[in-house]
């Protein structure tokens, strides 16, 4: 009898994406790269706007992509994630639902912001595997991406070249953001296109990250290029943004991607001398608070008062009684809208910490489950990866993930846009470069960009 497995039961209209008709505008791809364009601006239009406004937007802009990708998204649920991983994101999203019932909640609304900060953007990870999942359409969104950080890179160096109100005139309102003086030395902080310095580090630090991934991606020399310009744009702007936590993750990335990235260390480890001399440039001859500012990451004792104070005392201090938590979305930025102001929502810096508090030790230890099956999943795909290009981009995805659950411990980028919508976009094309070119789980798409 001839055996029939769950992936013939797939759309078999489907299309190799070779064969898909380049150039053609469709609407996915409109509001995939609409979506990238909007999250490089969101900031700059919350100093302006109505908050609300801004983040609904963007929120509608992910609903529009679900619903015109919704057979898609169901089709491919189970092949871009897998069993395991399925079961983990159930078991973590169930914790989150229940959240929401949760009595020492002041509000359902709330909970439906914790709901959007933990779950909402998860399914990008199918987007990306359905979208992104070949080296040309996930190198032509790289250079996008990285172009268009790189042009925002800009408003950083016209905002330090023309001083405090300058910062301020970009809607920077508030003090400590524009100046850090933490050794004597001044430090203009600027925050570029994004709502802070800390904003504004978070998005070129993923600058970055795209451009190096772009350009090992890239086939041809003009390419390559501009993905090194555009790298040394952002990273210049995430120096003067003073943002210490991205540009450590940053760092923890590059460092593990070089150890997992064979056959390209070489190419990176030119790179690296690159963003090194670029570093000693702006701190010796463009701004000596930028070597004083990051300098501080080599002590240890910096190191383990920031661990201590935004990790350790704060799980000690909360866990007897947050055991179960006090409610999805409590500690989350996002719910000051419906809570009165920010002064009711317990300032959590830490991913671990907001966890604990909002959903306890269950939520945690789901929340360690799919992480750890999503890097092993990742983790898999590198030796499997059809070429040298799409086995470094994979592990410049595993090393983002690895760093990302490191910096967790002293910084909460799962609430930093956009870094929730590009970790899982970039998960999901790291198993769709692999997986769907070896026809091994799940066929190609007809979707083109």
């Amino acid at each position: 009898m001839m055996s029939v497995s769950w992936q013939s039961a797939l759309p078999r209209d489907d299309l190799p994406a070779e064969s898909a008709v380049r150039g053609r505008v469709t609407l996915p791809g409109v509001l995939l790269y609409g979506l990238i364009i909007w999250l490089s601006v969101e900031g700059f239009l919350t100093n302006r706007y109505d908050t609300l406004s801004v983040f609904a937007f963007r929120d509608l802009i992910v609903l529009l992509l679900y619903m015109v990708l919704m057979p898609r998204i169901i089709d491919y649920w189970r092949p871009s994630f897998g069993r395991a991983l399925s079961v983990a994101v159930a078991l973590f999203g169930a914790v989150y639902i229940a959240g929401v019932f949760n009595p020492a909640l002041p509000s359902v609304l709330v909970g439906l912001v914790g709901l959007r900060d933990n779950l909402w953007y998860l399914p990008l990870f199918v987007v990306g595997y359905v979208l992104l999942g070949t080296e040309e359409r996930l190198a032509r969104l790289l250079y996008f991406v990285a172009a268009v950080h790189g042009l925002c890179a800009m408003a950083s160096f016209v905002q330090f070249a023309g001083g405090e109100s300058s910062v301020r005139a970009f809607g920077a309102g508030y003090s400590r953001a524009v100046i850090y003086t933490g050794t004597g030395r001044s430090f203009l902080r600027v925050s570029g296109l994004a709502a802070s310095p800390g904003l504004a580090g978070a998005a070129f630090a993923i600058g970055c990250i795209c451009a190096v991934m772009g350009a090992m991606l890239a086939r041809d020399r003009r390419q390559r290029a501009v993905m090194v310009a555009a790298g040394l744009l952002c990273f210049s702007a995430l120096l003067l943004s003073g943002c210490r936590t991205w540009f450590g993750l940053l760092l923890i990335w590059f460092a593990l991607l070089w150890a997992v990235g064979r056959g390209r260390r070489t190419w990176l480890t030119v790179a690296g001398l690159l963003t090194a001399a670029v570093f000693v440039l702006a701190a010796y001859g463009l701004h000596a608070g930028i070597n004083d500012r990051y300098m501080t990451l080599v002590y240890g004792e910096t190191l383990w008062s920031r661990l201590n104070g935004l990790f350790v005392y704060r799980i000690t201090r909360i866990l007897p009684e947050a055991m179960l938590g006090f409610g999805s979305g409590i500690a989350s930025s996002g719910s000051r809208h419906f809570v009165g102001g920010r002064g009711l929502v317990p300032l959590v810096e830490s991913d671990y910490v907001r966890i604990v508090y909002e959903v306890g030790i269950p939520g945690l230890l789901c929340f360690a489950l799919l992480y750890v099956l999503l890097v092993r999943r990742t983790w898999r795909q590198i030796e499997r990866a059809p070429t040298t290009r799409s086995r470094s981009c994979v592990a410049a995805v595993l090393a983002f993930q690895v760093a990302a659950l490191i910096v967790m411990f002293i910084g909460a980028p799962m609430l930093v846009q956009p870094f929730p919508q590009t970790f899982w976009l970039m998960s999901g094309a790291a198993c769709g470069l692999v997986l769907r070119a070896s026809g091994a789980e799940g066929q190609s798409t007809d979707v083109d960009l």
